[in-house]
């Protein structure tokens, strides 16, 4: 099963990539400050890098982009010895509505979400539905060729899909 996740994702991301420019998507990239539960192994706060790509799906909503967005997340990835360790791996539909003009907009996302423990953490690895609240802010109006963003999010779900995020990223 965990390895189903993975390849699953690590699919997705890569064909996604490879049509990155033709579609105008966007690769995000940052970092998650989950909320802290108790696992099996005591407690648990995942925290660590993400990485992830908004792939445009071409709904005709007026100033609202809808993306398909895996994302995977490596909690504990940045830390050594006595942390938690495992990882997260979402994929979310999300609609960014954009203020006209100003290069701020809001972010709301649902999707389903998946897990897996490393290392001596030990937790529920159950998957399950996640939804996400946020703001973005486009740092630099269009350019032709990048476009740089961040974004301040917060992602609600069961045990260890929620939690805090704040990505910086570019639209191709």
């Amino acid at each position: 099963m965990k390895r189903g996740w993975i390849a699953g994702i690590a699919l997705v991301v890569l064909v996604a990539s490879a049509q990155a420019q033709i579609m105008g998507a966007r690769v995000r990239t940052g970092y998650w400050f989950g909320n802290k539960f108790t696992g099996q192994s005591g407690k648990v706060k995942l925290e660590g890098p993400s990485l992830g790509l908004d792939i445009p799906v071409g709904l005709p909503i007026p100033l609202v982009n809808i993306s398909f967005s895996p994302t995977i997340i490596w909690g504990g990835g940045l830390r050594q010895g006595n942390d938690s360790d495992g990882t997260i791996y979402k994929l979310m539909l999300t609609g960014r509505a954009h203020v006209p003009g100003q290069g701020f907009y809001g972010v709301f996302g649902v999707g389903y979400g998946g897990s897996s423990a490393r290392g001596t953490t030990k937790f529920n690895t159950g998957a399950g539905f996640v939804t996400q609240f946020g703001i973005g802010w486009d740092v630099l109006k269009a350019t032709p060729v990048v476009s740089p963003f961040v974004e301040l999010g917060y992602s609600v779900g069961r045990n260890p899909y929620s939690g805090l995020s704040l990505e910086i990223g570019v639209r191709f």
